[in-house]
């Protein structure tokens, strides 16, 4: 039986359930944003934030790093040794312009070979977005990022209730779909890319805790199953309300 070969009534409520599911996807990504997108110490949501989660993140400071590999190639190697020094102390704030070191404090340093690049008044736009005209703007990029993943309990929580309620959801789903009118190669491969994909999705959660490959695996499994389960609830509502095609009349 079809499912456009339901009553009205039975079709009203699977409309009603099949829209809140979309709510639980949209809120499902909101959550994801809303608890992650800091982790990493930054305000968008990126792979960063995802791997700190459960891979744990341990990421040099931009400045530093740019620093280390030479950059600015004109800087002497003094004001070089003096920037590293900074860095590496931990005293970011309290001896960025410590005036015991006249001349050869970090702002006076930054301020005669960097900030002629790295500030609005830049001709170049790449390095005009990275600012150090600031105190504020330097600490974003000053501090090396160390952030342990989450502990082993609160993943075995979260898989236990993320795969014991997104599995049963695939399996609606997958069932309602074979019961519409929708070619079957996009049945299956909506069936096949909602199971796959919530499966890589939980499994890389363990996997990425010993290989920081598994976080591409997340994103992936994720994106799969998420996609996939929304497209096929928008499918299954249009074929609940689509017109059955008319018989045509006998010749």
């Amino acid at each position: 039986m079809l499912l456009r070969s339901l009553p009205p009534l039975p079709r009203l409520g699977l409309t009603g359930l099949l829209l809140t599911i979309l709510l639980g996807l949209a809120a499902s990504l909101a959550h994801l944003y809303f608890h992650d997108h800091n982790r990493d110490e930054s305000p968008d949501l990126t792979t960063d934030d995802i791997r700190a989660a459960y891979s744990g993140l341990d990421k040099p400071a931009p400045l530093l790093t740019a620093l280390e590999r030479n950059h600015p190639d004109t800087l002497r190697k003094d004001q070089r040794d003096t920037l590293l020094t900074w860095l590496r102390s931990g005293r970011i704030a309290e001896d960025y312009d410590n005036i015991d070191l006249g001349p050869a404090s970090p702002s006076e340093i930054i301020a005669s070979s960097c900030i002629s690049c790295h500030s609005p008044r830049s001709s170049d736009p790449t390095a005009a977005a990275i600012r150090l005209d600031s105190l504020e703007s330097i600490t974003r990029l000053a501090h090396t990022k160390h952030v342990n993943p989450a502990p082993v309990n609160i993943v075995a929580m979260s898989t236990h209730a993320h795969a014991l309620s997104l599995a049963p959801l695939g399996i609606v789903l997958g069932a309602l779909l074979w019961f519409t009118r929708l070619p079957r190669p996009l049945v299956s491969l909506l069936i096949a890319a909602i199971g796959l994909g919530l499966f890589i999705d939980i499994a890389c959660w363990w996997v990425a805790r010993a290989s920081d490959a598994a976080i591409y695996g997340i994103l992936l499994g994720g994106a799969a199953f998420n996609a996939g389960s929304a497209l096929a609830t928008l499918l299954i509502l249009a074929d609940l309300w689509w017109p059955r095609r008319s018989a045509r009349p006998a010749p």
